[in-house]
């Protein structure tokens, strides 16, 4: 099991990180979690380095200022409601010069078990291609919470697709160290993505297909659940994004693995985890795996 120590929210110039704030204050709460809230300033420099060292300081801790008093004001009217104190808002923010992914990578990679929550990324949703989000999936420095716009809703049951790499016992692990202190269980998916071989006779394809759900059904028990006979495991067929897809309506939480890759078109691009983003209205985590060739898809 991986416990969470620290949870970091990107806090954008407007609105749209307002539903991310919301969720980790909830979760940092019934987790007894460390909360950060982070918000990166754009650096001056570029456009000002005529005026010399001095002037950019000054105009950079300007900047500064005002940037963090705007987010002082937009934190104490989204939590106080929930009874957070301007010292806790005070405490938990960092304002600083720079490009907030580099901003939040920095914070999650210096200390172990933190994870990055985010929002929607202004009127295009999580995925605009220039935003943070994008940044953050192609390099993660650990688990990345994507809370997009969605209201803040108590987490009962997690959805944990995996294939089977041994990377996915990782996966397994963070879900449960998110599910036990939210009382949440914990629901294990495999999606098994039929064999189309054109040169092969349906009849045939039909039982090797059958053969294939059959062995993981024996197998992955055995694999996933030693010592944990409680854990619900499910199996499906299909395109495995649309299988999540269609079974996370039933589910409060999505926590899914990503073979990372420094080029986002390999790490992200046509990767079941971001069809999954694209399409989930559901809160979905996002856990880097290492680039090892898994057996299955999902």
């Amino acid at each position: 099991m991986q416990n969470i120590d620290r949870i970091l929210v990107g806090l954008d110039g407007d609105t749209c990180a307002d539903a991310a704030a919301i969720a980790a204050l909830h979760f940092s709460r019934a987790t007894n979690t460390r909360l950060e809230f982070v918000h990166g300033v754009p650096d001056l420099e570029e456009h000002t380095w005529f005026l010399g060292r001095e002037k950019l300081a000054a105009l950079r801790a300007e900047a500064e200022a005002l940037a963090r008093k705007r987010c002082v004001s937009r934190l104490r009217r989204l939590l106080t409601p929930f009874a957070t104190t301007d010292a806790e808002i005070d405490e938990a923010l960092h304002v600083e010069i720079g490009r907030p992914s580099t901003l939040l990578s920095k914070r999650a990679r210096d200390a172990a078990g933190s994870i990055v929550v985010l929002g929607s990324h202004r009127s295009r949703g999580v995925f605009d291609f220039g935003g943070t989000a994008r940044e953050m999936l192609s390099a993660p420095p650990g688990p990345l919470w994507f809370q997009g716009s969605q209201p803040w809703h108590e987490v009962k049951r997690i959805l944990v697709p995996v294939d089977r790499s041994p990377s996915s016992r990782d996966v397994l692990g963070l879900a449960h160290g998110i599910a036990e202190p939210l009382g949440a269980s914990v629901t294990l998916m495999h999606c098994i993505e039929p064999l189309r071989i054109d040169d092969v006779e349906d009849a045939a394809l039909g039982e090797l297909n059958a053969e294939m759900r059959e062995r993981a059904e024996a197998e992955f028990p055995r694999e996933f659940a030693a010592g944990d006979e409680q854990l619900d495991i499910t199996f499906t067929s299909g395109e495995p994004s649309d299988a999540v897809h269609a079974m996370s309506d039933d589910f409060d939480l999505v926590i899914m693995g990503t073979h990372g890759h420094s080029a986002f078109s390999r790490a992200i691009l046509g990767s079941v985890a971001y069809r999954v983003l694209q399409k989930c209205a559901k809160p979905v985590v996002i856990v880097p795996q290492p680039a090892v060739q898994a057996i299955g898809t999902i």
